[in-house]
């Protein structure tokens, strides 16, 4: 089951992705910080950062994004959807 999908947008500030995270964390009942942690940790080859570099389609990006998340104990797919990120296209 698909909790949530993150869309990505350059226009968005960091620190509003930051605080849409915590949002997402504080309203699933995940520990503020585990999104954050997933997306720092190997943090030039994850699920994140391969979809930046358009290395994987959104399908892998969500499956391998799952998959982090769920070595951590949690399951999020593709992180969050927030009204911070407008985009709707997958990597460029």
């Amino acid at each position: 089951m698909i909790e949530a999908v993150i869309w990505i947008s350059a226009a968005c500030s960091p620190r509003r992705q930051f605080e849409a995270f915590e949002r997402y964390e504080r309203e699933k009942g995940i520990p503020v910080g585990v999104i954050r942690k997933i997306n720092s940790t190997n943090h030039e080859n994850n699920a994140w950062a391969m979809f930046e570099r358009s290395d994987i389609d959104f399908a892998g990006f969500d499956a391998a994004y799952a998959a982090e998340a769920l070595a951590l104990g949690y399951q999020i797919r593709a992180a969050t959807s927030s009204r911070c990120w407008p985009v709707t296209s997958g990597p460029r």
